[in-house]
């Protein structure tokens, strides 16, 4: 799945898959480089950060929403974007695109055109990977366009629904 990652103030883009097989791993992919990464706790705050192999003490810390990482005498602070939240940010015009996180398969559709939402009203429920994920509204609004129907599948980043914001109708 790709994850967004706000370090420091700078957007980072990557995907994070199933490692080696080895309990833990993960295979991180950025542009061009792909590189087998596990987190090894030693207790506490502390762990050792494992990458290709190589290992780095690192101590993270976690306040509200954001993991402050302490690796090499350096501290970051590090946030994930919440892929299901990032799938609906606000486009031009006072509307919001609610867009996959992942291809999938739509499960249920819990909305009709007209329908007013809250952020976190639930919209759709799709599949993918045999998980069921809930779609929910990121923001407060009402439905314009349910551009799935039930038992249709969908790439990763296709438009589910459109949203118009509240204070934005014509």
């Amino acid at each position: 799945m790709r994850h967004r990652f706000d370090i420091e103030g700078a957007d980072h883009r990557l995907w994070l898959a199933p490692g080696d097989g080895q309990p833990g791993a993960f295979r991180l992919i950025l542009g061009d480089a792909s590189h087998t990464v596990r987190l090894e706790p030693r207790g506490g705050h502390h762990h050792d950060l494992v990458v290709d192999g190589a290992s780095h003490p690192v101590v993270l810390a976690a306040v509200g929403d954001t993991v402050h990482v302490f690796i090499d005498g350096a501290a970051h602070a590090v946030r994930l974007h919440d892929p299901i939240q990032a799938g609906g940010a606000p486009e031009a015009g006072g509307h919001a695109l609610i867009r996959a996180p992942m291809p999938g398969t739509v499960l249920e559709i819990a909305v009709d055109p007209g329908a007013v939402v809250q952020p976190g009203d639930r919209l759709i429920v799709i599949e993918s990977m045999k998980l069921e994920t809930t779609i929910r509204a990121t923001a407060s609004g009402s439905v314009d366009e349910v551009r799935v129907r039930a038992g249709q599948s969908f790439d990763r980043d296709a438009v589910l629904v459109t949203l118009t914001l509240a204070g934005e109708e014509a």
